[in-house]
C-alpha cells in the first residue's frame, strides 16, 4: 500500500492509518520515502501506455510518499475494498477515500494505492522495500 503524496501534504496520513488500525490487518512495516523515477516507472509499468502516465510519475515524485507492508487475512482483496473506488467521488463513505473526498480528489490524486492481485502486491512490494529480503505471500 502506498500512501500518496496528495495524502501526505494535506496530513491525511493518521486518518488513513486509524481506518487500517479498525480492521483486522496487521501493519508489517512502514516507511517515509521519496521515490525514483525508476521505481516508479516499474510500479506503474502496467499503465505505461495510457495518456495519463506521465503526469502520474510527475504525481508521485511530487513529494513524499509512505510505503506499508500490511498483513491479514484475504488482505488483498481487503484492503482493496477498504480502499474504496479509485474516484474518491465515487467511493462509499465508509471507505478511505469516501471517507477522505472532503479533501477533495479526483482518479489520480486518491489518497492511496492498493495492489489489485497477489503477483502484483509481491511485485510492488519488492519495489519498495529491501531487495535483500524479497516478499512472498
Amino acid at each position: 500500500m502506498i500512501i500518496k503524496p496528495d495524502s501526505v501534504e494535506k496530513r491525511l496520513i493518521g486518518k488513513i492509518l486509524e481506518k487500517i488500525e479498525n480492521t483486522s490487518f496487521n501493519l508489517e512495516s512502514m516507511e517515509l520515502t521519496y521515490a525514483s523515477e525508476r521505481q516508479l516507472v516499474e510500479h506503474y509499468k502496467n499503465l505505461k501506455n495510457r495518456e495519463f502516465f506521465r503526469d502520474l510519475i510527475k504525481y508521485m515524485l511530487s513529494g513524499p510518499i509512505i510505503v506499508l507492508r500490511v498483513s491479514g487475512d484475504n488482505a488483498i482483496d481487503e484492503l482493496h475494498k477498504l480502499a474504496g473506488n479509485t474516484d474518491p467521488n465515487l467511493a462509499q463513505p465508509e471507505t478511505i477515500r469516501g471517507n477522505l473526498s472532503v479533501y477533495g480528489g479526483d482518479k489520480m490524486h486518491n489518497f492511496i494505492h492498493t495492489s489489485d492481485s497477489k503477483q502484483n502486491a509481491i511485485n510492488e512490494l519488492n519495489i519498495w522495500f529491501d531487495e535483500d529480503r524479497p516478499c512472498n505471500l
